[in-house]
C-alpha cells in the first residue's frame, strides 16, 4: 500500500523504540530510531502508519510518539545514520 495524498490537520509522529519484524504482509518493518508518520491512532495496540514509502500496521508499544519540533531533528539522524551505514558495506 502506498501513500497516495497528505493527511488534513496535523501530522503525528512516532520514533521506533525497538526493532519489529513483521508477522503479516499489512505490517510495517521497524528499525530503532526509525520515525514513523502516524495516520490512524491505536487500535487494539496497533497503529497505521507510513514509512519508506509504504503504509501498514506496527505496534504501538514498539514507539514513542514524538511532538512535531522534534521530527525533523530525529529524520535528520536517522537519515545521517543510514548514509553512514551504506558507505561502511
Amino acid at each position: 500500500m502506498r501513500k497516495t495524498a497528505a493527511l488534513k490537520g496535523s501530522r503525528r509522529f512516532a520514533k521506533a523504540l525497538y526493532s519489529y519484524v513483521p508477522h503479516e504482509e499489512n505490517e510495517l518493518r521497524l528499525d530503532v530510531d526509525d520515525v514513523i508518520e502516524v495516520l490512524e491512532g491505536e487500535d487494539g495496540g496497533w497503529c497505521l502508519g507510513y514509512l519508506r514509502g509504504r503504509i501498514g500496521l506496527f505496534p504501538s508499544n514498539y514507539v514513542k510518539f514524538i511532538q512535531d519540533r522534534r521530527v525533523a531533528a530525529a529524520r535528520q539522524i536517522a537519515e545521517a545514520e543510514e548514509i553512514q551505514m551504506k558507505r561502511s558495506v
